[in-house]
């Protein structure tokens, strides 16, 4: 999400496991092992003030269309 900071009214991070705020994992691809998906997982409450305008945009793979 991109907007201007004065959209959120709170912003809270919590742990996704004990003592860890991010969650690392790597999966390597079957042909390459250097090759692969590296994900991070991460929990956040967000709470956006009321009466200011909010646009969402997603971005979609196009092999998942």
């Amino acid at each position: 999400m991109l907007t201007t900071k004065d959209l959120f009214k709170s912003v809270e991070f919590g742990k996704v496991v004990d003592r860890q705020f991010v969650k690392v994992k790597y999966e390597p691809s079957e042909e390459d092992e250097n090759i692969g998906v590296l994900s991070l997982s991460y929990w956040m409450n967000i709470a956006l003030i009321e009466g200011l305008p909010c646009i969402k945009t997603e971005i979609m793979d196009k092999d998942e269309e």
